[in-house]
């Protein structure tokens, strides 16, 4: 979950929150910003992945039916896809050597695809204004899909309008990852400098994208205690039966070795035994293991595949663990004096 591709490039992305803070100042800002040795872009937006977005009603505008579509929306600034590093794959992005852009709307691939549109650039979405009226927006540029949210949910229709002016929000910063501590020394102190020393709230995006799994990884850790308990309980009790079994047939292990029992033939005897408990045990897990991860992994839009060699790997573990109980405990068995193991009942 947290190395998965999100269609965006999460490292080294300082985010900083509330943005409207800056007020008008907010372009002076982040120009100032690109001159701090670190930086190498900003943009601002109203809703960043893993945070909430608007979801609207939208029509095509050559659409006779009036069909409505639900997208997700935000406001973005000029440089906001380039910071986040959003790839656009057909048109463009916000530029200031575009004038028109002030109505314009970039999309992704999955809501020209829930639009149903062909050769999207250049066509229209229409929402309903104040008085009922109808707003038109162009879209100038595709960008490519990316998660606005966890990988619980599918990819969804997203769709950015230019951001007149400065809303509540965030500001992404591209870090070049090179003495990063000093990087944020100096944009707190421009912070402080252009808001009246309000506080800096920042975080790295990828940091922040992981706390939407915090139920997993808290029930991750859970899991993987009472796993090692549970392995530990097996172990202990695997080594007793050996141990009961090593003990009541001792004097059965004298008489073979008076009849020319090798050490290595007692051994193989009780290794069978084990290993067929061990087989058994391991047919009755697979299935509880097999259904298990995939009623979890269908609380997923995007998930990985059960590999059998991971129930493998568990019953080699196993089987390793039981001879190795097994050549000690034997071995010492079989080292006593046939003479005094036949005194054992």
């Amino acid at each position: 979950m947290t190395s998965s591709d999100l269609g965006i490039d999460k490292k080294n992305m300082l985010v900083i929150r509330r943005s409207d803070l800056l007020v008008s100042r907010i372009d002076a800002f982040k120009d100032q910003l690109l001159k701090i040795p670190g930086v190498q872009r900003t943009g601002n937006a109203s809703s960043i992945p893993g945070t909430n977005y608007n979801n609207n009603v939208f029509m095509k505008d050559d659409d006779p039916s009036k069909g409505q579509y639900l997208i997700n929306r935000g406001f973005a600034s000029y440089g906001f896809t380039e910071a986040l590093g959003v790839e656009i794959v057909e048109g463009r992005s916000f530029s200031r050597e575009f004038g028109t852009d002030s109505n314009a709307v970039v999309i992704n691939e999955t809501a020209v695809k829930t639009l149903g549109l062909k050769d999207p650039i250049g066509k229209y979405l229409v929402q309903s204004g104040r008085q009922g009226e109808f707003v038109k927006y162009q879209i100038i540029g595709v960008m490519n899909d990316f998660n606005i949210k966890s990988l619980h949910n599918k990819i969804e229709p997203v769709c950015y309008f230019f951001m007149k002016g400065n809303f509540q929000g965030y500001i992404c910063v591209r870090l070049s990852g090179a003495d990063i501590q000093r990087s944020i020394k100096a944009i707190e102190s421009l912070w402080n400098d252009y808001t009246g020393n309000q506080p800096f709230q920042y975080e790295f995006f990828d940091a922040g994208f992981e706390k939407l799994y915090e139920t997993e990884i808290k029930a991750g850790r859970i899991f993987i205690l009472f796993a090692i308990l549970a392995i530990f309980i097996a172990c202990l009790g695997l080594i007793g039966l050996i141990t009961y079994m090593t003990t009541v047939r001792t004097r059965e292990i004298g008489i073979r070795k008076i009849y020319g029992a090798s050490g290595q033939t007692i051994i193989g005897l009780f290794s069978r035994e084990v290993i067929i408990l061990i087989i058994i045990s391991s047919l009755i897990a697979y299935p509880v293991a097999w259904f298990g991860l995939r009623f979890w992994l269908n609380g997923f839009a995007e998930k990985i595949s059960v590999n059998p060699l991971i129930f493998l790997a568990a019953s080699l573990i196993g089987f390793t663990i039981g001879w190795i109980s097994i050549i000690y405990r034997t071995a010492k068995a079989a080292s006593y004096n046939p003479a005094e193991s036949l005194r054992y009942k």
